[in-house]
């Protein structure tokens, strides 16, 4: 099945990153960092409640906020983390924008379900539960 492919610049270098649009992507990885971060950026001062709803340990939280980073590094951190798939893959599944769109709608995750459904309706994905 071929999937459509979306090319964003990336401002780290020059090269183009070539993200999945299909609700059929079921892992994101690391690469897609860049793109993930960009949709968040909003929602950065949330970055705590995003990575509980991530189901990112809470250990890890703990040691980025004793940083004291900005907001938006810790964001960063968080959704790399995630990326990483550092948490329950077994029990949650991998990285993908349908648990993203999940996390940010969820009460845990910061409750901002009109950037859910935006995210949503972006990449193709259902709406939030």
């Amino acid at each position: 099945m071929k999937k459509d492919v979306v090319a964003l610049p990336c401002f780290v270098d020059t090269s183009v990153l070539q993200i999945a649009t299909s609700p059929s992507l079921v892992s994101a990885g690391i690469n897609d960092l860049f793109t993930v971060c960009s949709e968040l950026v909003g929602v950065a001062h949330k970055w705590k409640k995003v990575g509980l709803a991530l189901r990112l340990d809470p250990n890890f939280l703990n040691r980025i906020n004793a940083k004291q980073n900005d907001v938006e590094d810790n964001l960063s951190d968080v959704l790399e983390e995630w990326l990483k798939k550092s948490y329950d893959t077994e029990s949650f599944g991998d990285p993908s924008w349908k648990l993203l769109v999940d996390a940010v709608a969820h009460p845990v995750g910061g409750k901002d379900r009109a950037l859910a459904m935006e995210i949503a309706a972006k990449y193709n994905v259902p709406p939030p539960q």
